[in-house]
């Protein structure tokens, strides 16, 4: 019960065990005989102070337990909010395209990590980009909102994607450690031709006439 339920419903259950072993002490002690009546108070006594003390430590174990669970999920929460925050919902239009974003966990257990995206209708057409950062949790969102925020700046400020680029590359350059990255894809629509960077990430994808091709640049 400790390892599953709520501290009250162990407590429940071991006061009620405890009840039920004091009950079998109390008959084992009227049929005993008057011989052998002190060896079994003694046996019995010990076997119902062993179910308190066994009701006690499984209380504990259960309180130290619904409290961690509750820290894990209000952190799951709260790195959720976070995430739902850095990526802004996309489209339906943006600029002269239809545009839409739907994140999908690669895991049950990796709802919140460090995945990135956003499309924006800039001065020099419409620009986006896809990401992932290395790891999870709210580390892995930080980095992304720096990528993001950064993003949203330079976008309308460079006219080539690749100075796109190396702004953000400085940019996480200040916010990671020796063994942290982030790869991205940088897609630019401007009158109907399609440049790409790509900061090793797997490549976009372009639907055409039933057929899906890798758009995977020099």
């Amino acid at each position: 019960a400790a390892a599953l339920a709520s501290w009250r419903v162990v407590l429940g259950i071991g006061v009620v065990a405890t009840a039920v072993g004091a009950t079998f002490a109390a008959t084992a002690m009227s049929t005993a005989d008057a011989s052998c009546e002190k060896s079994v108070s003694l046996i019995n006594g010990v076997s119902v102070a062993g179910i308190a003390l066994a009701t006690g430590i499984a209380v504990v174990v259960a309180s130290v337990r619904q409290r961690q669970a509750e820290r894990i999920a209000e952190l799951s929460k709260l790195a959720s909010v976070a995430q739902q925050a850095v990526l802004r919902p996309l489209g339906p239009q943006v600029g002269t395209l239809s545009v839409a974003g739907r994140y999908i966990s690669s895991t049950a257990t990796a709802e919140i990590g460090g995945d990135l995206y956003e499309a924006l209708d800039t001065p020099y057409g419409v620009r986006m980009i896809i990401g992932d950062v290395r790891g999870k949790g709210l580390d892995a969102v930080r980095l992304a909102s720096i990528v993001l925020g950064s993003y949203r700046h330079v976008a309308f400020e460079r006219t080539d994607l690749r100075a796109v680029v190396a702004d953000l590359d400085r940019a996480v350059a200040r916010s990671v450690g020796d063994e942290d990255f982030v790869t991205a894809a940088l897609v630019e629509e401007r009158g109907g031709t399609l440049t790409i960077v790509n900061c090793g990430h797997p490549p976009p994808l372009l639907l055409r006439r039933g057929a899906v091709i890798p758009l995977e640049p020099p």
